[in-house]
């Protein structure tokens, strides 16, 4: 690396130039040249896969285990809240 890049701080766009330089890309070609690694896998934003979750979770509900329901029994009775009915589904 430069001394002179070592002692400065850049830009998000000087270090973009730098690090596709480093690998041999002209910055202004890599959106050209990339490829999706898996066709059948699309491309994550943060928090898709989090999403997905949540939405799984309101339409199936979550599971646990009964250490943990007998524990938020005593806190739903302690704060006086309902819980919803316990719903055991087989095993698929």
């Amino acid at each position: 690396m430069d001394v002179a890049l070592a002692n400065s701080v850049l830009s998000l766009e000087q270090f973009a130039n730098q690090l596709f330089l480093s690998v041999g890309m002209q910055p202004d070609k890599a959106a050209t040249v990339a490829r999706l690694i898996d066709a059948t896998q699309p491309v994550r934003m943060p928090g898709d896969q989090a999403a997905r979750g949540i939405e799984h979770a309101r339409a199936q509900g979550i599971t646990s285990d009964d250490a943990t329901w007998a524990e938020l029994e005593r806190w739903a009775q302690t704060l006086s809240v309902a819980l919803p009915e316990k719903f055991i589904s087989p095993v698929i």
